[in-house]
C-alpha cells in the first residue's frame, strides 16, 4: 500500500502545482470527452464513433503525459503525427489485450478472473509503460521498457488499477441514491478528473521508474 499511496500523493501534486496551465493544456480535448461521453451509443459503436474517440482519448492523455513529464520549455512543442500514431497503435494493442481477457472471463467464469484477468492486466501494465514514452516522441525498444518495471510489476499494476477503482466506486456509493439522470451527470462529469488522475499516475510511475534506471546504471 505504500507505493501506491506515495505514487498516488505525487500524481495529486504533479496535477495541483500547476493547474491553470493543466487546464489550458486539456481544456479542448476534455470538453469533446465530456460530449463523446453524451452521444447516443449507436454512433460511439460506429466506425466514425471509434474513430473519433480514439484521437481524441490520444489527444488528452498525450497532453497530460507531456505536461507531467516535460519542463515548461519543452511543453509548447507540437505532437507530430507519427507521435500521435504511435501511441494510438500501442494504446489500442494494449486496450485489445484488455478485451480479451474480459470476453474471456465472461464466457468461462470466475475462475480466469484470478488465472487470467489479472495476469494480462500484469501484462498490460507493464506494456503500458510504452504509452509516455511514444507520447514524449521517443522511441526506446519495447524490451527496454518493459525491463523498466522489473520486479515491481505487480506493484506497477496495483498503482495502475486500485485508485481509479477506488475512486469510481466512491463516486458509485456516494450516487447510489441519486435518481438515473442525476447519477448519469455526476458520472459523466467524473469521467475526465478520473481520467486525468489515471494518466497522471502513469506518468509519474513511468518518471519514477526511469529514474531508477538511470541511477541503478551509474551505481
Amino acid at each position: 500500500m505504500g507505493v501506491i499511496r506515495q505514487t498516488s500523493s505525487e500524481a495529486w501534486k504533479e496535477i495541483s502545482k500547476s493547474p491553470n496551465e493543466l487546464m489550458k493544456a486539456i481544456a479542448l480535448p476534455s470538453l469533446l470527452v465530456i460530449l463523446l461521453e453524451l452521444i447516443p451509443e449507436q454512433f460511439m459503436w460506429s466506425v466514425v464513433g471509434q474513430i473519433a474517440t480514439t484521437l481524441v482519448y490520444a489527444v488528452l492523455a498525450i497532453k497530460i503525459h507531456r505536461y507531467v513529464l516535460l519542463s515548461d520549455s519543452e511543453r509548447g512543442a507540437e505532437t507530430r503525427a507519427s507521435d500521435l500514431l504511435h501511441y494510438i497503435g500501442w494504446s489500442t494493442a494494449i486496450l485489445v489485450l484488455i478485451g480479451i481477457a474480459m470476453v474471456a472471463t465472461a464466457w468461462t467464469g470466475a475462475f480466469v478472473l484470478l488465472v487470467g484477468f489479472l495476469p494480462a492486466f500484469y501484462i498490460t501494465s507493464r506494456m503500458s509503460l510504452i504509452l509516455p514514452n511514444r507520447a514524449l516522441g521517443r522511441r526506446d525498444s519495447v524490451a527496454y521498457l518493459w525491463k523498466l518495471s522489473g520486479n515491481n510489476g505487480w506493484k506497477l499494476t496495483c498503482v495502475l488499477l486500485v485508485p481509479p477503482m477506488v475512486i469510481a466506486t466512491l463516486i458509485s456509493l456516494a450516487t447510489i441514491s441519486f435518481n438515473e439522470k442525476l447519477r448519469a451527470l455526476v458520472f459523466v462529469t467524473s469521467a475526465v478528473p478520473i481520467i486525468v488522475f489515471s494518466i497522471t499516475l502513469l506518468s509519474v510511475a513511468y518518471r519514477n521508474l526511469v529514474e531508477h534506471a538511470e541511477r541503478s546504471s551509474h551505481s
